[in-house]
């Protein structure tokens, strides 16, 4: 778009640097905002080769075609809408959905619920967090994260293992993932350092296999 730089360098090195450690790994855009058309054309520009800086680029999975949507029944229940008119209305079907995708997803999340509920994290964007699927890991960037119990942008829902049902996480307890699965992206360290995310993909890694047994996974006080 003119004038406008919606994804800054260091996003696309991480890309390019997963690449090319071998990393098994999928891109997922999450955003309140309406912007993710935009995005959209951005990714498949950076894709297709079309980036000055990646010129040798040439891999579709790492654009998205379409939008998916988020949004909660009244009674909290979280509904993933695909691009296709098809519906997830479980939580276990959009884990396995994220967790088995194997290219880049956009995704609308509804902030009109944060909005409702006061930007409490419990009410923000779900991230699912299963404690014995060690094979999986979802790391999840927002710089509106913040180490606040009541104020805060990631809603985890988290579980022991499969088949059980997610329990959404209290404010105090998603801070345990604070710097693991939720990391508050600091958008001048990234301007800065090309391999911003490439780091702290590394440090959020370690520090989650360091943590993972402690991690709380049922609601607080159940």
């Amino acid at each position: 778009e003119p004038s406008l730089h919606l994804i800054i360098p260091a996003f696309f090195r991480c890309i390019y640097e997963l690449h090319k450690q071998g990393r098994d790994f999928v891109i997922i855009l999450r955003t309140f905002g309406q912007d993710l058309p935009a995005l959209e054309r951005a990714l498949q520009a950076f894709a297709s080769g079309r980036h000055p800086l990646f010129p040798d680029v040439n891999n579709p999975n790492w654009a998205f075609a379409g939008l998916n949507t988020i949004r909660h029944a009244e009674d909290g229940r979280v509904l993933l809408t695909l691009a296709d008119g098809s519906a997830l209305g479980s939580e276990e079907e959009i884990y396995d959905y994220l967790s088995k995708a194997t290219r880049c997803q956009g995704i609308s999340d509804e902030y009109a619920w944060w909005n409702k509920h006061a930007f409490s994290p419990q009410a923000g964007k779900p991230l699912w967090f299963t404690k014995e699927d060690t094979g999986i890991t979802h790391i999840f960037f927002d710089d509106n994260i913040h180490y606040k119990a009541d104020d805060s942008i990631v809603a985890v829902h988290a579980r022991e293992k499969a088949g059980e049902p997610f329990a959404a996480l209290s404010g105090e307890q998603i801070l345990e993932f604070f710097g693991s699965a939720c990391i508050k992206a600091r958008i001048t360290a990234a301007i800065d350092d090309p391999l911003y995310f490439v780091r702290q993909i590394a440090e959020a890694e370690a520090l989650l296999a360091a943590r993972r047994g402690a991690l709380p996974t049922a609601a607080a006080g159940s």
